[in-house]
């Protein structure tokens, strides 16, 4: 997911409101993984123990509350091709990222209550 394409992929599984998560192992040079949960909505906990015995990608606060829960996605696909992102013509052409540059914790705080907002 190095290429221009990659962010238009992103683009289009956050308009199309799908669960997904992007990740890289400790130590691992390999680029990054991406597994996506195409039916359904991820499960959620409101307790670190409720976790036992339970399968795929955890998401979980610093401090788990029911306004916090502990996201667990337990993905369809683990590629791109098997997830059918349709990405819109708009979105085709080339564009620049955004990059957030910006280290100050309340515009931070303020994007992550955002975040929630929308997904949780």
């Amino acid at each position: 997911m190095r290429d221009q394409n990659a962010y238009h992929t992103l683009d289009a599984l956050i308009e199309q409101d799908r669960c997904f998560a992007i990740f890289r192992l400790p130590e691992e040079t390999a680029p990054p993984g991406l597994l996506c949960k195409q039916t359904g909505a991820p499960s959620l906990f409101g307790n670190v123990d409720d976790l036992n015995g339970q399968h795929g990608f955890v998401i979980a606060p610093f401090r788990v509350t029911a306004e916090l829960p502990v996201i667990v996605i337990r993905p369809d696909c683990t590629s791109l091709p098997e997830m059918n992102i349709v990405i819109p013509e708009n979105q085709q052409r080339k564009t620049k990222p955004q990059v957030y540059e910006s280290t100050d914790k309340v515009k931070y705080s303020i994007l992550f209550e955002l975040f929630k907002k929308n997904h949780c």
